[in-house]
């Protein structure tokens, strides 16, 4: 099950995001992955890209279309802390919110992450679809 990060979902749901095009095609196939995970700070991260650019009924269409789909994980002390070391751990070249996804990552020993975002390279993951 790979992790979600919010680069993919906006670009699946926003027909006008520079990666739509490209999250569109990968989903038949990354579908079949599914249910995918998401953690909560990354959800919140999409939810207010989302409701920026298109308001509040927006935000509760997305969340609508993601809740059904993904597995949420909340961080909890331990989580967070393992975020924390984890954005140590690159210098800080990592949000928070990416860091925390890399500590779920090796927790979760899945190092698989829908993802437009090349923070994520040479951070131990495999960034999906390998087509960017």
């Amino acid at each position: 099950m790979p992790l979600l990060d919010a680069s993919y979902l906006v670009g699946l749901l926003d027909a006008s995001d520079q990666w739509h095009e490209r999250a569109r095609r990968s989903f038949p196939s990354l579908s079949k992955r599914r249910p995918w995970r998401i953690h909560t700070l990354a959800l919140g991260e999409t939810l207010t890209i989302i409701g920026a650019r298109y308001g509040g009924k927006a935000i509760r269409d997305a969340f609508e279309r993601i809740a059904d789909t993904t597995q949420r994980l909340s961080p909890d002390d331990a989580a967070i802390e393992g975020g924390l070391q984890a954005q140590v751990r690159f210098d800080g070249v990592l949000s928070f919110s990416d860091a925390l996804t890399v500590h779920y990552a090796e927790q979760l020993d899945d190092r698989e992450i829908l993802s437009f975002d090349a923070d994520f390279d040479r951070k131990g993951l495999t960034r999906l679809p390998k087509d960017v």
